[in-house]
């Protein structure tokens, strides 16, 4: 779960929230820079990790089998037009 945003500049930590142009206090100075998410590794994210593992995960292509089935989908008329333009 993600707690916080946190400045790659600064340092100054945000609460969760959109913020497409990164971090203002930098972006004020004329230095924008990105915000990181900071995850809280003792909550919820973490016990999903050790359930996953203890089930005998042995590499990522392992999740497959967690994942809903694909289904297939037809192209839309508007995505056919944007591979035909492109």
């Amino acid at each position: 779960m993600i707690q916080s945003l946190r400045c790659i500049r600064c340092d100054t930590a945000y609460p969760v929230e959109e913020m497409p142009e990164g971090c203002p206090e930098c972006l004020a100075k004329g230095k924008p820079a990105s915000v990181a998410p900071q995850l809280d590794l003792d909550g919820e994210s973490s016990r999903v990790v050790i359930v996953l593992t203890a089930n005998g995960l042995t590499s990522p292509q392992d999740i497959v089998s967690y994942l809903p089935p694909l289904v297939p989908v037809e192209p839309t008329a508007d995505a056919l037009l944007r591979e035909i333009r492109y």
